[in-house]
């Protein structure tokens, strides 16, 4: 493999991406794993590394409805959970009565694993309706699905 000693921190020195095309849908206060987006592996070569999470896509919900996403991890940092277990890493609302609406989500954290062991990521989701990953609440002829991406990127840390 390449040899990444010599590389400067903040160099990236992998990349793992998963591009769910499907829609998923969810209707509860249960945080639920997102089929297609958990289980996803990446294995640090220096426990001084870190992981860069990103998610981006979109979703819908009824009309006047929360959805909440939290991103999963291996590591003692529980992302998005302050210990109640109802904290997420990013909610969206709609407003009522715009069943075809689509709300970006962006998601962005640096993990650090301080491991060289394979460190396992994914997403959740849950909603006070129904809520829908790349795709509005309304789905007709004339609505489109969109993507979801989630990636995961070793980035080279400082010695310590």
């Amino acid at each position: 493999g390449l040899a990444t000693s010599g590389l400067p921190a903040g160099t990236v020195l992998q990349v793992v991406q998963v591009v769910k095309t499907d829609t998923f849908a969810v209707n509860g206060l249960t945080l639920t794993n997102i089929t297609d987006l958990v289980g996803i592996n990446i294995t640090p070569s220096s426990t001084a590394n870190k992981i860069l999470i990103t998610v981006s896509g979109t979703c819908g919900a009824s009309s006047n409805s929360r959805v909440y996403f939290k991103i999963t991890g291996t590591t003692s940092t529980v992302i998005g959970d302050a210990g109640t277990g109802y904290e997420v890493t990013q909610a969206a609302t709609t407003h009522a009565g715009d069943g075809y609406m689509l709300i970006p989500i962006s998601m962005n954290f640096l993990d650090a694993p301080n491991s060289v062991s394979e460190q396992t990521y994914g997403l959740q989701m849950m909603a006070n309706g129904t809520g829908r990953l790349n795709a509005a609440d309304n789905i007709d002829a004339n609505t489109g699905n969109t993507i979801t991406t989630f990636t995961l990127m070793e980035i080279a840390g400082w010695p310590t």
